[in-house]
């Protein structure tokens, strides 16, 4: 009786073509998908990788300030300068300068000459030299993190 109830016709050369053809565009339309699905998940990653890379380099760069601001201080710290010019130097490194920052204090440095008398003159070129020679790579770098990101 189970037999009576449920006999398919068997198909006819038409419908079997049919049949192969909704399965042929199926399997084209999954692998069409799947090629689309693998197009967007490449289009992602590059852009995260981007990103990423965007990311190291800001921080690369604010790393490279850092230090060289550490260091500017360290030497300001061992120099016996007068007290006003080291101090209000030392506080201008300290907080996050911008390229203006960096603009007076250069000509602060550009501007002082001579010494309290701690330092002879001659030392005292040099260490501005240098001092000067840092300022101007610090400002390249903020300048440079300016351009980017900012």
């Amino acid at each position: 009786m189970a037999d009576q109830l449920w006999d398919p016709e068997p198909e006819t050369p038409t419908e079997a073509r049919r049949a192969e053809e909704l399965r042929r565009s199926l399997r084209e339309e999954r692998t069409a998908m799947d090629i689309r699905e693998a197009e967007i998940r490449a289009r992602w990653e590059d852009e995260e990788a981007a990103k990423i890379a965007e990311r190291r380099e800001e921080e690369g760069l604010r790393g490279e300030a850092w230090d060289l601001r550490e260091r500017m201080i360290d030497q300001l710290r061992d120099t016996p300068l007068r007290a006003d010019p080291k101090s209000d130097w030392m506080m201008r490194l300290q907080k996050n300068p911008t390229s203006d920052d960096l603009a007076r204090l250069q000509a602060d440095i550009a501007g002082f000459h001579g010494s309290s008398g701690l330092l002879p003159e001659a030392v005292l070129r040099v260490f501005l030299t240098c001092f000067q020679t840092d300022v101007d790579k610090l400002r390249r770098l903020v300048l440079r993190y300016e351009q980017k990101f900012t």
